[in-house]
């Protein structure tokens, strides 16, 4: 009798911990930015250098290799959410660029830094 029982489903958070090398592309060109992840489990927090300046990442989630955060972008009211995958050292996705309420869309992709000591 299989009408008792309770299935679990888990998903196994990607490995994001560390810095990123952002890079995001639109109409006018590409911007490289630096993003700084720190990872327990699947719960995520961090921040992307934005004109040097640090800007906390908002709502960040990762489920499996799926990722997504917002930021709000220093000195105006513009904030942009990114949703993508996670691929070993890669990242890639899409986000949405608000600027007074309108919205744009653009790809992003990120490749870890990885030091060498």
């Amino acid at each position: 009798d299989c009408n008792n029982h309770t299935v679990y489903m888990w998903h196994v958070p990607a490995n994001i911990q560390g810095n990123w090398d952002l890079n995001i592309s639109n109409q006018y060109g590409n911007k490289n930015l630096t993003l700084k992840l720190e990872q327990k489990f699947q719960k995520i927090n961090g921040k992307v250098l934005f004109a040097g300046k640090p800007v906390e990442l908002q709502n960040p989630k990762l489920t499996g290799n799926k990722i997504s955060f917002k930021i709000y972008l220093p000195n105006n009211s513009d904030w942009m959410t990114f949703n993508g995958e996670v691929t070993e050292n890669r990242m890639h996705g899409t986000l949405d660029h608000y600027s007074d309420s309108k919205g744009t869309n653009h790809k992003w992709n990120c490749t870890r830094i990885i030091s060498i000591n």
